[in-house]
């Protein structure tokens, strides 16, 4: 009887032993599933920000590209108005501020600041008001 008893008490602590184990198997699966999951959800996540990042890029590739085209339309329009003097530089100055009805003060006299080959380049201090 004592050995029955003694079978019995091993049998239900090695079946209770067998589910702690299968329970503690089954939470690492259930785990990992988990952490695929959140890895999956990740990955989407850092796909959609990097498309985001792609396409701010491109955004902004095409205004700088935008610019530069403006850019360089005003300096080919700035070729043609190119001035030979000072002289003359300060007459479409004079010609922009009386269209445009602002008044203009010359703060000082035209600075050199390179000369080279025959060009000169000169900075004059202008202010407009009005």
């Amino acid at each position: 009887m004592e050995k029955i008893k003694i079978k019995g008490i091993i049998l239900v602590l090695l079946l209770v032993l067998g589910i702690l184990g299968l329970n503690t198997k089954y939470q690492k699966y259930r785990n990992e599933k988990n952490n695929e999951k959140l890895l999956k959800e990740n990955k989407k996540e850092l796909e959609v920000k990097i498309e985001n990042v792609i396409s701010e890029r491109e955004e902004r590739r095409k205004e700088i590209q935008s610019d530069y085209e403006q850019i360089q339309i005003i300096t080919g329009k700035l070729g043609l108005l190119s001035m030979k003097n000072e002289s003359e530089f300060k007459k479409m100055i004079y010609v922009f501020t009386r269209e445009s009805g602002l008044k203009m003060n010359e703060i000082s006299k035209a600075e050199t600041l390179w000369e080279r080959n025959g060009y000169k380049l000169k900075y004059i201090h202008f202010t407009l008001y009005g």
